[in-house]
């Protein structure tokens, strides 16, 4: 970091599976400990189970699931990103 000038912005290369930068961006946000091969991995296995949930291929479900688009729990139930939709909460029996 200089004392006198700004620092630089750097960029980051696009991911070579989805080639996204948003996707690189998640699997740095996922990475512990510089471990990227395991990051990668639980990332493109999430995308996967997403994928077969649905039924949709994986550049539909990205696009679909793109940062502002909003879905109700019926919209999402409907999409196939969740099973069912819980509309109120059970007792606790003790």
């Amino acid at each position: 970091m200089p004392r006198r000038a700004g620092v630089p912005k750097r960029d980051v290369l696009p991911d070579p599976k989805f080639n996204s930068k948003v996707v690189t961006k998640l699997i740095n946000q996922v990475m512990y400990d510089g471990k990227k091969s395991t990051a990668e991995g639980i990332v493109y296995g999430a995308f996967d189970i997403v994928a077969e949930n649905t039924g949709k291929d994986y550049e539909i479900v990205a696009a679909d699931t793109e940062r502002d688009n909003w879905m109700t729990a019926e919209e999402a139930k409907d999409y196939g990103l969740i099973d069912r939709v819980v509309y109120k909460r059970a007792e606790d029996k003790q």
